[in-house]
Order: C-alpha cells, then structure tokens, then sequence
C-alpha cells in the first residue's frame, strides 16, 4: 500500500498537496488532525504554505514546502513569494 492509500485509511490524519509542475514532482504535508488547528493553507507555483495551531499548548506553527529550480534568481524568486504571504 502507498503512503497516500495509508493516510486516506487514517481518519486522524489531513493533508494538503501541489501537483507535480512539468518533470518535477509534486508536495505532500500531512498533519495529524487532532494537533492541529489549520487556520491558512496557501498554493504558491513552487511551494505549499500551511498556518495553524498547536491544540496541545496553543503554540503558531507555520509549515512550508518549497522547491525551485536549481538557479539563484528562481530560488529568490520563491522565497520573495512566501514571504509577501507570512
């Protein structure tokens, strides 16, 4: 069984998911439903932005998964555009 065919068999768990772009393969974050409380979720071209809240001890946590092409100006470039988000 796929990792993706075990989540959706686990009701505790979410997630949140980018298609692949050209020849580059897609993002995955997967969280545990029961910690914590998703307040944003953000789709960039290159990355995946996640906002919630810890239930256990009401913490902010921000997740990002990000991939850029192997040049400095496309890797800037995605960092520019997660930062105008947080």
């Amino acid at each position: 069984m796929t990792f993706l065919g075990h989540c959706k068999g686990d009701r505790g768990i979410e997630w949140f998911h980018r298609f692949a772009v050209n020849l580059v393969g897609g993002i995955l974050c997967v969280w545990q439903k029961e910690s914590l409380e998703i307040t944003n979720l953000y789709m960039g071209f290159c990355f995946l932005l996640v906002e919630g809240v810890c239930k256990e001890g009401s913490c902010g946590i921000t997740i990002v998964n990000a991939y850029s092409l192997y040049d400095l100006p496309s890797k800037r470039s995605v960092w520019e555009e997660i930062k105008k988000r947080k």
